[in-house]
């Protein structure tokens, strides 16, 4: 009998049609391991139930990593998903310019979460002050409360990774800033365990990654196979995104290996957030030993 891997991730998050993908075209199986994909409203969620071993590792970005780690918990990121900064900050119709989100209410899953820290640092590079020249609305249940609240009016801006900037665009939202436009490494999607796990069932780890780059492959190579995962996991219809993430996605997933950067790059900003150093050993947080095993079985 094969060992079971159960893996979680947020309802909204585009790279995780990798998972559903693998699955229904029989990769896990096929690399002797059974998969239970389990879904949350957010990653941090997803995270969570993986550290209190209700599941086996998550999908989560880095922010989630770090936040566990200032706990006490022992995460380890042992596969990269997207590890350059894809994150766009969304206008409301009504803000024209920077300076009209002075005064205004930004809405956020939670205080120090992902992406309450990048739109502290988006604020920054726009010349306002996230600790004074706004008020941050916390506890939104998921990505698209958050969008649509944005486009209603009733918040001044949001900050999300692709594809969400992309059908904002689509809608007529404003871009106030696109990271993208600048490149820089940055953790925005990996596979995360416990490190407990890691050490105690690292063939089931890796059994369960050859499956994930079966399915990472196939996404790469064939869009007509991968849309219809992506439609579901991102929650959206527009077949002209969908096609232009499916393309953004392909390239990030060139790169599986795990590497310190771009946390290094996240924890900054967190650090910035929060006003304080993080006093947590970054490279305890990143294993890349199990990549290439699990490359190898998957080459079989």
């Amino acid at each position: 009998m094969s060992p079971v891997f159960r893996h979680s991730y947020s309802n909204s998050g585009a790279v995780n049609a990798v998972f559903t993908l693998a699955q229904e075209r029989g990769f896990y199986e096929e690399a002797g391991v059974e998969v239970e994909l389990v879904v949350y409203p957010r990653t941090s969620d997803a995270l969570d139930a993986a550290i209190r071993r209700e599941v086996d590792a998550a999908t989560c970005p880095g922010v989630c990593i770090l936040n566990q780690a200032m706990a006490g918990a022992d995460p380890v990121n042992v596969m990269n998903m997207e590890d350059e900064n894809v994150f766009g900050m969304i206008g409301a119709r009504h803000i024209t310019k920077p300076g009209d989100l002075k005064g205004t209410t930004i809405g956020t899953f939670g205080l120090g979460d992902q992406n309450q820290v990048v739109i502290s640092r988006a604020l920054t590079k726009l010349g306002l002050d996230p600790k004074t020249d706004v008020e941050f609305k916390p506890d939104f249940p998921d990505r698209a409360s958050l969008l649509a609240a944005v486009d209603r009016g009733d918040i001044s801006a949001i900050c999300f990774t692709v594809p969400t900037p992309l059908m904002a665009r689509k809608m007529g939202l404003p871009i106030l800033l696109d990271f993208r436009d600048e490149p820089e490494p940055y953790q925005c999607g990996a596979v995360v365990t416990s490190r407990r796990y890691a050490d105690e069932n690292p063939a089931t780890l890796v059994r369960f990654l050859a499956g994930s780059m079966k399915g990472a492959r196939l996404f790469q190579e064939d869009a007509d196979a991968a849309l219809p995962h992506l439609a579901k996991a991102s929650r959206l219809d527009d077949e002209d995104v969908l096609r232009e993430v499916h393309g953004l996605f392909s390239t990030a997933l060139r790169t599986l290996t795990p590497s310190l950067p771009p946390l290094s790059a996240v924890a900054a900003d967190l650090e910035s957030a929060l006003g304080r150093p993080l006093e947590v050993d970054l490279g305890a947080l990143v294993d890349q030993s199990f990549v290439e095993p699990a490359r190898t079985l998957a080459a079989r």
